[in-house]
């Protein structure tokens, strides 16, 4: 189990850091790309994440696991881009040549059009994970009675805001910031791994086996430690492409969109 467990979070967190990092690339570097090269990039890196996922060129394995996978990684790009343009207000990094001043940064805040596309992302994403709740999980021959659509939502939700935060601590490493920075973020996300681990598996039907609660101590400890390093290496190929990861200078205050 514990080798099962140790092969399931690496090649989680490989898949996690590539999105994170795709959408660090159109949010944090210095010369941002454009809308479409951002779509583009997120179709190619969910085709990939979902064929490593589900290797349906290479085995038999029915092709809506592969669909199933694919949308959802697409949804988990969109939410990761509005929230690191969320956060970007209160904590902005850029990634920039190693040799180049840093550039003033303005802060932003929410408009109109920035809550609108927000509002609109939650709607396509209940509407995406009933449809694949639907047409895909309770038709499944596999499929286990009690498996909610909010038990599937609750464990995403933690994984977007798992790798989400833990961007921001290997960021803080990486740029020498204070070391508490960085540790106070990593105890903020195991603190939520637990708790929303803890709500799941309170949704869990009567007749699903309850975890030991050190192996949720030990399956949390890994999940973060594979993350943050993870997080680290991408980091360190940033570097060696000749791009340092530092926070931006504040600048004058202005109102942007942040949808």
């Amino acid at each position: 189990m514990m080798v099962s467990l140790f092969i399931y979070t690496v090649q989680r967190s490989v898949t996690v850091t590539g999105l994170v990092h795709l959408v660090l690339w159109s949010q944090w570097h210095s010369s941002r790309p454009s809308l479409k090269q951002l779509l583009v990039g997120s179709a190619a890196m969910s085709f990939f994440c979902s064929t490593l996922q589900h290797p349906i060129f290479i085995t038999a394995i029915d092709y809506t696991l592969w669909i199933r996978a694919f949308a959802n990684y697409l949804l988990t790009i969109a939410w990761y881009v509005m929230l690191f343009r969320a956060a970007s207000a209160w904590f902005a990094y850029e990634l920039a040549p190693t040799d180049s001043e840093p550039k003033a940064r303005s802060h932003r805040g929410w408009t109109v059009s920035g809550m609108l596309q927000s509002a609109t992302l939650v709607a396509i994403t209940i509407v995406t994970k009933q449809w694949i709740h639907t047409h895909f999980i309770e038709t499944a021959p596999s499929s286990t009675p009690g498996y909610s659509i909010w038990i599937n939502v609750a464990s995403e939700v933690i994984n977007v805001l798992d790798a989400f935060v833990l961007a921001y601590a290997a960021a803080a490493f990486f740029s020498r910031r204070h070391i508490m920075i960085p540790i106070s973020i990593i105890a903020a996300s195991f603190a939520i791994h637990c708790v929303v681990s803890l709500f799941i598996t309170e949704m869990l039907p009567t007749f699903y086996a309850r975890p030991e609660f050190i192996d949720l101590l030990y399956s949390i400890s890994l999940s973060i430690f594979a993350t943050l390093a993870m997080q680290w290496a991408a980091f360190r190929v940033w570097k060696w492409a000749g791009y340092e990861v530092r926070p931006a200078r504040s600048g004058q205050p202005s109102v942007s969109s942040t949808g």
